[in-house]
Order: C-alpha cells, then structure tokens, then sequence
C-alpha cells in the first residue's frame, strides 16, 4: 500500500505535459491492444487464407517503416504536440474504416493509411519524454512508459477478447462481435488526441552548453552524471521536475553528446575541473583547447552509433517479424483456444513484461546496461525455443510468458542508450531509423511466416519459424555486444554560456 501511494505521490510531481502524455498514450494503447489481438482473426473470419494476413501486416510495416524518416525529421523541425495529436486522431479513423472493410483492395489499403498515421506515435514518444526529463532520470521514465505502453494493452487485450467472446454468446455472429469490438478500440485510440491537445508546446530555443567533467568510465558502473545533455525546456528547473528521484540512478553506459561547438563563444573562458582527492582547480582555456569536439566530430560520432544500431535492430525486426504478429493465431490455430483464453494469455505475458521492465534499471546498475540488454536477450531464447516445439498447452503458455518478459525487458534500457548517445537534435532522426529497419523486418518476413506455416503446417511450420527466430536473436545481441560493451572516450569540458 506505500509503494502504491509512493507511486501516486511521484505521478503527481510530474510535470503537467508529461502526464497529459501518459493519459494519451493509455487511451492509444487501449485502443491499439484491442485492435491488435483481434485484427487477425477477423481477417481469418471473413474467410481470408492466412496468407492474407502475411499481406496486410507487410504492407501496413512496409508503410510505417517508410514514414518513419519523414516523421523523425518533421519532429526535429517541428511540433511535436502536433504531430503527435495528429497521429492519435487520424490512427484512430483508419481503425474505424478498417474495422469495417471487407473486400481485399479495402483491406490492403486501409492497411497502408494506419501503417502511416501509427508512425508518428512510435516516433515521437521517446524523443517527446526524453525533452521533457532530465538526463539522470530518462532511463526511469522510459521504463515507466514501457510499462503503461504494456499495461493499456493488457487491458486493451484482454477487453477485447472477452467483449468479442460474451457478445458472441449473446447472439451476435463472430464476424460481427469482432467488428463491434475492433470499433470500440478504434474510438479509444481516436479519443487520446484529446489529451495532447492541452498538452503546452515548448519553445525551440538556443540550448545551452554545460560543463562536462571528464571522468573514467566502467562497463560495470555507468556514467550518469558526468555529461549534461542539450535541453530545449524553457528552463532546467522544468526539466528535473518531470519526473521523480529515480529509485535506481541508472543511465546508459557513456554520457549524452554534447552540444555543436557553434555555441561556443570566441573569447576565452573559465572552467572548472572537476573536484579530486586533492583539490579543485580553476584554469584558463583557449577556444582551441577547450572545444576540440566540433559538431562535424559530433555528426560523426552520431552517424556511427546510429548505424551500429540499426543492423542489431535489422536482425530483432526479422526475428520478431516471424513470431510477434502471428501469437494470436498459433495459440488458435495450434491449441484452438477460445478468444478470451489467447487474450487473458497474451495480456500476462505483457503483466509479466512490465515487471521485467522495471527490475530492468536494477540489473543495469550492477552489471552494465548493455550487458544487461544482452542477458535478457539470451535467456529468453531457451523460451523460445520451447514455445516453438511443444504441443502441450500449459508449457507453451509458461514457456511464452517468460519470452515475452524477458525478450521485452530490454526495450527502456536500449531507448536509454540511444537518446544518451545521440545528440538531441539527432535523437528523433535516430529513433526513426531504429524503428525503420526493425519495421522492415516484418515487412520482410510476413510473406515468409505464412509459406512457411501453410506448407509445413500449424506444427512444424511454427516450430521452424521460432527457430529462425532465435538463430537471429542470437546475431543481434552478439553484434550489440561487440558493438556496444566498450563506452566511447569522455568528451573534453565545454564551457558554460
């Protein structure tokens, strides 16, 4: 009871535009969590092969990878607030329109339109929470995002199913109580445009340049406060107010980028080394040798690590593109279980990922967050593994609520290191292009998923794509690994505008 009136007591202290966020997104996800866990099957219902529905989620991925560029450059250039209001309403229109459509050229193409329009939420959110929270508590804000993200579509979920199986055995067709429930996620998705609405636009105002103190990092001990980031609040009181005193002060590996040198001034300037055993020293700096990090360094810097990134996330997309979008239908179609059975199932396993999700900060402090983002990688393969092969209800639902905690677990502390390690004007681009390549992964593998299920069959067929799965799985965190372990050198002291 005083962990919850804990819990509520920091809510409370958060900033009014990071709660109108979280009010937005609970509708959103609501809405989407219903929408996703039945969409399929309505598919399936009006007597579609499932073919059809490796087509529509290609399609819709291929169309949400695509705006994801435009998307991230438009929120580095402009509103936000906007772009996420309307992405909220428009998303929830196509969900309308789609829950209704029938004919195959309908289908696809409504498919497209809410491809595009879901875009901007997956693009903005992070880089919207991260302008809004200070450096050292990014890390606990996303994991609370991650949780509410997963705790509306656990309601979303497990409503859905339970709505579309009691409207059934009321009298209702089956095609019918689905679209009766697809349309009430839909409204709720249109309805989180409300909340950002009042959300207050901030001002794109010159950022400041802080000190950074130089300071020896360990891949066991993250650096969290050797490096201020580049904030676009009004003031920095705003931004450590957003969110309250992390219960564990975790944030990535290495500090944020520092701002380009164009900031600095031409004239000679104070600054402060950091405190030692010794003492404190006060020195004079040319330009010259205070700023060797100009922003063509920083670009560069940027462009490295978004790269890096972007082929882990190609081989996750790929993987998850395989499994992720079809669990609706191999719970059906393997164990035809009942609507409200697959969605209280697949509704645990996202229960259980929000507690991964917020012990996720707890195992980052003591081993590392890269370390960390790779051990629940890999102790979620033998789940998955498991889930692939067995023909026993009760071990595949066991089996599957272990994969899903521990494979989505790493999610905030990826989100963690990449807005630490990106400039912040390059953040959103970043954001776009990681969730671009994973997009394209389930674009890719749609087609492949439903050859490999329709000519193999509900056993084999599953069990085949899950291994693929956890061969690419394995790539990518060995590549994150290698890629990620060592924290780039510190950045040398900027001086204060």
């Amino acid at each position: 009871m005083r962990a919850i009136l804990s819990f509520l007591t920091e809510v409370r202290d958060w900033p009014r535009n990071v709660r109108l966020f979280f009010w937005a997104n609970l509708l959103y996800q609501i809405g989407n969590g219903m929408f996703s866990v039945l969409y399929n099957l309505y598919i399936q219902g009006l007597g579609y092969p499932d073919a059809m529905n490796g087509r529509i989620i290609s399609i819709q991925s291929l169309a949400t990878a695509i705006l994801f560029i435009p998307v991230g450059l438009l929120g580095d250039r402009f509103s936000r607030k906007k772009l996420l209001t309307l992405g909220a309403l428009l998303s929830g229109i196509f969900f309308i329109g789609r829950s209704f459509a029938m004919q195959t050229d309908a289908l696809l193409i409504l498919a497209v339109c809410s491809g595009i329009f879901a875009a901007i939420f997956q693009v903005m959110a992070i880089p919207f929470l991260a302008e809004n929270v200070s450096r050292s508590q990014r890390l606990r804000m996303f994991s609370f995002y991650s949780s509410l993200v997963l705790a509306a579509q656990v309601i979303g979920n497990t409503g859905g199913g339970i709505l579309a199986d009691t409207l059934h055995a009321a009298g209702m067709s089956y095609v019918s109580s689905l679209q009766l429930v697809l349309v009430t996620g839909s409204a709720a998705t249109l309805l989180a445009f409300i909340p950002m609405i009042f959300v207050m636009e901030k001002s794109k105002i010159s950022q400041e340049v802080q000190p950074v103190h130089p300071a020896v990092f360990t891949d066991r001990q993250p650096a969290a406060d050797h490096a201020s980031p580049s904030n676009k609040d009004n003031n920095a009181g705003a931004a450590d107010a957003s969110s309250p005193a992390p219960l564990v002060s975790v944030a990535a590996d290495v500090p944020a980028s520092t701002t380009p040198t164009a900031a600095i001034p031409t004239a000679p300037t104070a600054i402060t080394a950091p405190a030692t055993s010794d003492s404190a020293a006060t020195f004079q700096q040319s330009p010259a040798q205070s700023v060797p990090h100009t922003a063509k360094q920083e670009r560069s810097s940027d462009m490295k690590f978004i790269s890096r990134f972007m082929l882990a996330q190609l081989l996750t997309g790929l993987g998850s593109g395989l499994v992720v979008p079809y669990l609706n239908l191999y719970f059906t179609n393997r164990f035809d279980v009942s609507l409200t059975s697959m969605s209280i199932l697949i509704s645990l396993g996202q229960l259980m990922t929000i507690v991964s999700m917020l012990l996720g900060p707890a195992l980052a402090a003591r081993i590392g967050t890269v370390r960390a983002v790779v051990a629940f990688q890999m102790l979620s393969l033998p789940f998955l593994l498991l889930t692939g092969f067995t023909n026993v209800l009760l071990v595949a639902s066991i089996s599957f609520l272990f994969r899903q905690a521990l494979m989505n677990a790493a999610n905030p502390l990826q989100s963690s290191i990449m807005v630490d390690r990106v400039s912040d004007k390059r953040r959103s681009i970043a954001n776009s292009l990681m969730q671009t390549v994973f997009m394209l992964g389930w674009a890719t593998m749609g087609p492949v998923q439903s050859y490999l299920v329709t000519s193999y069959g509900t056993y084999w067929g599953y069990a085949i794509t899950f291994s693929i799965t956890g061969v690419l799985y394995i790539a990518s965190s060995m590549l994150y690994y290698f890629m990620f372990r060592k924290p780039p050198a510190p950045k040398m002291a900027e001086a204060t505008v």
